[in-house]
């Protein structure tokens, strides 16, 4: 026998969700142990902190919809939030972690339905209460395809295009259905983890994913952890510095005596000026880079130590004066100070060595808001002295607090001893630490 046909108009048939006269329906009350997740609910359960304390407050204002389950449970099919928002009352420590022991209030839903039309219900309800993130939105619209070509199947008449359909159910237009399809589709993975992760925008989501799976692999090469902050403008210099066609090599050339000739100045003169901009930026980067350091024994083990707690995490953040991203092969910085309109960001790489020893030069040359954060073994050595200083002067100090005196909470600082106290080299007000150790700089002849 040939399955009947039902002509489908997805807001009645939706709309059956609520169908009953809400004050026909009977409320129950069931105990929470016996409350059971849908296990096709896909939706996060974000902000139940909130939703805990607002229904602590006013106590459920809307009954949790829920239909038969097993050995006497049920299974939510409208309220996840609000299910976990009670649990975490009923665990809590509070006065009101007991309103909930005589049962949650609950209408049973006796409907008979396909398991694809009630996973359809759940994402219509949903799309009416939610505040959803493009990527939730995305996933919902999939997973909404999915579900009305499996009642296709099951026998529903669908009539007019099925985009259509997924728009209503989901709450969206069609054209950002069209959008946030594009993106599932054509985006690359680890581009597309970046948008379900609510890392990426949507707009710029949706540029990448019209270009070839292989400009999107190199971008995100490119990028890496940047790309985050990427906006629209930023990323069409960005694909377009990505597809544009790389310049020949030049021919080798060679001098009277067959040796290649080396055109050393033009060398160092643009290296030169590629350290200059990379200076600037790892100057506002150094505190940060500084301040998860462990007591530094010397410069190999310093050089580690940032490799270890930067490179190999792939630590990125923002600057003022531009970006700073780092990986196991070194230290990368754009200066956008320097960069003109219109014109890519450049990128400038410098092994961990480096970066290092120019962090160094920094504290060498008493910058004042560049300060180790804990004291080398090379701080015991016989340079150092104790007790106060016979004459006033600029002084390399380790200082910390009596209190809690420990090589983890002691600091390097350039100070001023005026012949009375320390003080703050620039602006002489009274240092307030206790003064370990110190040695004197010795004064510019």
């Amino acid at each position: 026998m040939e399955a009947s046909i039902m002509a489908f108009n997805i807001t009645d048939v939706l709309g059956s969700v609520s169908k009953a006269n809400p004050g026909q329906e009977q409320i129950v009350y069931i105990k929470l142990e016996l409350l059971d997740p849908d296990p096709d609910n896909f939706y996060t359960l974000e902000g139940i902190e909130d939703l805990a304390d607002n229904i602590s407050l006013i106590g459920l204002q809307q009954p949790i919809r829920i239909r038969p389950g097993k050995d006497g449970h049920y299974i939510v099919v409208s309220g996840h939030r609000r299910r976990a928002a009670i649990m975490l009352i009923s665990h809590g420590d509070t006065d009101n972690a007991h309103m909930f022991d005589g049962g949650v209030p609950c209408i049973i839903d006796n409907d008979e339905c396909s398991p694809a039309m009630r996973e359809l219900r759940l994402i219509y309800a949903n799309s009416a209460t939610r505040v959803m993130t493009p990527a939730e939105v995305s996933k919902q619209a999939e997973r909404t395809e999915a579900i009305l070509y499996q009642l296709s199947e099951e026998g529903v008449e669908f009539k007019g295009r099925m985009r259509d359909h997924v728009a209503k159910a989901c709450a969206v237009s069609k054209s950002k259905i069209a959008r946030l399809h594009a993106i599932r589709n054509n985006m690359v993975p680890e581009l597309l983890e970046e948008f379900d992760a609510g890392r990426l925008n949507e707009s710029v989501a949706y540029r990448i994913s019209q270009e070839k799976a292989a400009v999107q692999h190199e971008l995100a090469k490119r990028a890496g952890p940047s790309i985050r902050d990427y906006d629209i403008n930023r990323t069409e210099a960005a694909i377009a510095q990505v597809k544009a066609p790389k310049p020949a090599a030049p021919e080798p050339q060679f001098d009277g005596r067959g040796h290649l000739e080396f055109d050393g100045r033009a060398y160092l003169a643009e290296r030169a000026r590629e350290d200059e901009e990379y200076d600037e930026v790892l100057q506002e980067a150094a505190v940060g880079l500084l301040r998860r350091l462990r007591r530094i024994k010397d410069r190999q083990d310093g050089i580690e130590q940032l490799k270890l707690e930067h490179g190999k995490s792939h630590h990125g953040w923002s600057v003022d004066g531009g970006y700073v991203s780092a990986s196991p092969k070194g230290l990368t910085l754009e200066n956008h100070k320097r960069r003109k309109p219109g014109e890519p960001y450049k990128k400038i790489t410098r092994t961990w060595a480096e970066a290092y020893d120019m962090l160094c030069t920094y504290i060498i040359n008493r910058a004042p808001e560049i300060l180790a954060p804990k004291v080398s073994e090379l701080d015991t050595g016989p340079q150092w002295q104790t007790g106060e200083p016979k004459e006033p002067g600029s002084y390399v100090v380790i200082a910390g607090y009596q209190a809690i005196e420990h090589p983890a909470c002691t600091m390097r600082a350039f100070k001023f001893w005026d012949g009375d106290g320390w003080r703050d080299e620039k602006t002489h007000v009274p240092f307030d630490m206790t003064v370990y150790r110190w040695f004197k700089i010795p004064e510019d002849e």
